[in-house]
């Protein structure tokens, strides 16, 4: 996971209630938004490799990023780890693109829609002409 801490609902990838079996989590020091969505987490993937190898050895058998942008890194932590590794949700549009049928296209919601570019979608093997929307930003409270 990101060096982040806010809160996940169930459904989300980093909330343990989300799986139906016991699962780790673990932040990657130093994995911030702004160096892993905006600048690409080159200089972070040896981190979540030595991360994913810590996991693996306390007995984890799969490798799931929370933060789809690390999809550039598929192979490499792939490779890396020697268990089946998933760093991106958006590994799923190819099947889910065959599964609409044609005339039918998946839509993505992302949190930065203008740093989910072509290398994302490249890494992932998913046609980057489907439609993307971002989150609008947090608005600060005036309270």
């Amino acid at each position: 996971m990101l060096d982040t801490h806010f809160e996940r609902p169930a459904g989300d990838v980093g909330h343990p209630a989300s799986w139906p079996f016991p699962v780790k989590f673990r932040h990657v020091a130093g994995a911030s938004v702004p160096l892993v969505v905006r600048a690409g987490g080159d200089d972070l993937v040896d981190n979540f490799i030595a991360m994913g190898r810590d996991l693996v050895s306390e007995g984890c058998s799969a490798i799931v990023t929370s933060c789809g942008f690390m999809a550039r890194h598929q192979r490499r932590l792939a490779g890396a780890l020697g268990v089946p590794v998933a760093a991106s949700s958006l590994m799923q549009l190819p099947m889910v693109e065959m599964a609409l049928g044609a005339g039918r296209v998946p839509g993505v919601i992302t949190y930065d829609a203008a740093n989910l570019g072509l290398d994302v979608f490249t890494a992932c093997g998913a046609d980057p002409s489907v439609p993307v929307r971002g989150v609008p930003p947090k608005v600060p409270s005036t309270r």
